[in-house]
């Protein structure tokens, strides 16, 4: 399995496991919130001679009503935990320490609702 893949499907059971409504794309206007969408990893750099050499950015996205922000600020504090501890993923034998890590909280107005949205963005060296 690719790295980038095991990243992203390591949230997205990470998130189930904590009990989140989880999306790999938005859903429709129907779903419940509060939600994430577990976004596509991408990764830079790669393999040399002598060992992997590289980073791996993966974004999180948590959607709210506004009387929800404490629930986002729940949910964004376990998702850090999981995150921020470093990763080893055993099918691929990644070991991805966190390099960076950066939350922006949003007011969304796209929808009829506005929503409470967190972007977070975790990039790992590995």
């Amino acid at each position: 399995m690719h790295i980038s893949l095991a990243l992203f499907n390591y949230f997205f059971a990470k998130c189930q496991d904590l009990g989140f409504d989880t999306y790999e794309v938005l859903p429709d206007d129907t779903a419940p919130y509060p939600f994430v969408r577990v976004n596509q990893a991408t990764l830079s750099g790669g393999s040399t001679k002598t060992g992997f050499d590289g980073e791996i950015t993966i974004n999180l996205d948590l959607f709210g009503t506004l009387d929800q922000k404490l629930e986002l600020a729940e949910m964004q504090q376990k998702l850090e935990a999981v995150g921020l501890t470093g990763i080893w993923l055993s099918d691929t034998s990644l070991v991805a320490v966190v390099d960076d890590y950066q939350a922006v909280n949003l007011l969304d107005t796209s929808t009829t609702t506005p929503l409470n949205h967190i972007n977070m963005s975790f990039k790992f060296k590995y």
